[in-house]
């Protein structure tokens, strides 16, 4: 039997920032990393100037780079996809811009549902 591979939890410390950082350095991204108002990490790398918004096609709400999408959108996935795209990202992916092949796998299974339900 395959032993299911475990998430790795880094939690909003200040060890845990160092942890972050240590992890951006590898891939080559200076970043900022500190505890925010609302106990999560805030990252900020120097380079990052762009905005991110919703994943769902025509909304161009700005979200967290760490999430998939709005609120609204979000939820209006099935709960099946939603823990797939949970089950593919890995931490930084949104600062590194390196997301898993599983990742985008499912991130077109998302695509490809989002269509159907405009047919």
């Amino acid at each position: 039997m395959t032993e299911k591979k475990r998430a790795v939890r880094y939690y909003a410390t200040e060890e845990g920032c160092g942890r972050v950082r240590g992890i951006l350095r590898a891939h080559g991204v200076e970043a900022t990393v500190s505890v925010g108002k609302d106990g999560r990490f805030e990252i900020h790398a120097q380079s990052a100037t762009t905005r991110h918004t919703c994943h769902w096609p025509v909304c161009d709400k700005e979200v967290p780079p760490a999430m998939w999408g709005c609120k609204t959108h979000w939820f209006s996935l099935p709960k099946r996809l939603q823990d797939r795209i949970w089950a593919t990202y890995r931490p930084v992916q949104e600062i590194t811009k390196t997301p898993s092949s599983e990742y985008i796998a499912a991130s077109r299974e998302v695509q490809q549902w989002i269509a159907a339900q405009d047919q």
